[in-house]
């Protein structure tokens, strides 16, 4: 089903520049994107759902909240995961929520680093 969209829309021409969508660089991805399905390194498989509603969002007009079925690696659940505790949700200029971050950055690598200092120096 891939490979018949990338077929498709890959050759198409774009209306502004007549270049084709697809250069020789996106059809090269777009082979090894294809490798990847075959060999099944991708997880979604026809017929199973990997993301279920876990509810609504009443302050953005009623979209629906999914959680993902598949495990949390390491980046997600130990970084990424957080960052969300420290960005408001709302009415934050782009200066602001780069404070947040650099604040999040910073209190993560002050809580990091001695780990990371300590498991360093345990075959010492």
């Amino acid at each position: 089903m891939v490979a018949k969209v990338l077929h498709t829309y890959g050759s198409l021409k774009d209306a502004k520049t007549g270049q084709p969508l697809f250069n020789k660089s996106a059809w090269k991805s777009a082979k090894n994107i294809l490798t990847l399905i075959k060999r099944g390194y991708l997880p979604d498989a026809p017929g199973i759902e990997l993301y279920y509603q876990i509810g609504l969002d009443c302050k953005n007009g009623g979209l629906p909240i999914y959680r993902c079925m598949c495990g949390t690696n390491m980046t997600e659940g130990g970084v990424h995961k957080q960052i969300c505790s420290c960005v408001p949700v709302s009415g934050v200029s782009p200066q602001h929520l780069y404070s947040c971050l650099l604040d999040f950055i910073l209190r993560n690598n002050l809580l990091v680093r001695p780990l990371i200092y300590f498991l360093g120096h345990i075959n010492d």
